[in-house]
């Protein structure tokens, strides 16, 4: 079987990593949860679109700020460097 990309070869089954440390909670807002799963951050949110949009800034609040405050650090570094 072919595709746009050439032929098509089978790969070989991949194991999924073993966890080392069970999920830990570390907020909930409405049906929403925010977890970690082997140091990652796993989000969970229901209800309406609305609900949905609501947990999800707020159980992802300080995440939101750090990102911004790295990308504005960066940005801010590079207009400096720049001249501007």
């Amino acid at each position: 079987m072919e595709d746009s990309c050439g032929p098509l070869v089978p790969r070989p089954a991949r194991r999924l990593p073993i966890r080392n440390r069970p999920p830990q909670t570390i907020a909930r807002c409405g049906q929403g949860w925010l977890e970690k799963i082997d140091g990652y951050p796993v989000l969970h949110l229901k209800g309406t679109p609305y609900e949905i949009g609501y947990q999800h800034g707020a159980l992802l609040k300080e995440s939101t700020r750090e990102n911004m405050h790295n990308i504005v650090g960066i940005l801010g570094a590079e207009a400096f460097h720049l001249g501007r």
